[in-house]
């Protein structure tokens, strides 16, 4: 019995995580194909300095999230990629930047 429940746990838990970035069929459509440039409806955020996401299969099984972090100034950013299992990434639930880089830093125009 104390095997099943390790593996059901340990199961859950990777389930949990999603899919790594080199085994993530969106990630890597995202990273063979980046954007060259930051869509207009994200500047004003960026050049205050603030972050600005957009998330994608909303309330779906594949939910996943990018955001653009802009540097100190707000004059560049750069795109990371967001997905997890269980709990679907949210703007609100980010504290600090993260998620798995997409592009170099593009210039906010």
């Amino acid at each position: 019995m104390q095997k099943i429940t390790a593996l059901f746990a340990l199961a859950l838990g990777l389930a949990a995580c999603g899919p790594a970035p080199e085994n993530d069929p969106i990630y890597q459509a995202l990273k063979a194909n980046p954007p060259t440039k930051i869509p207009a409806k994200h500047l004003p955020k960026l050049r205050r300095g603030a972050f600005a996401c957009d998330i994608y299969n909303e309330g779906q099984a594949n939910q996943y999230m990018t955001c653009w972090w802009p540097n100190g100034s707000g004059t560049v950013a750069y795109l990371t990629y967001y997905r997890s299992g269980l709990n679907p990434p949210r703007p609100e639930s980010i504290t600090v930047p993260g998620g798995t880089a997409l592009t170099g830093y593009i210039e906010v125009n």
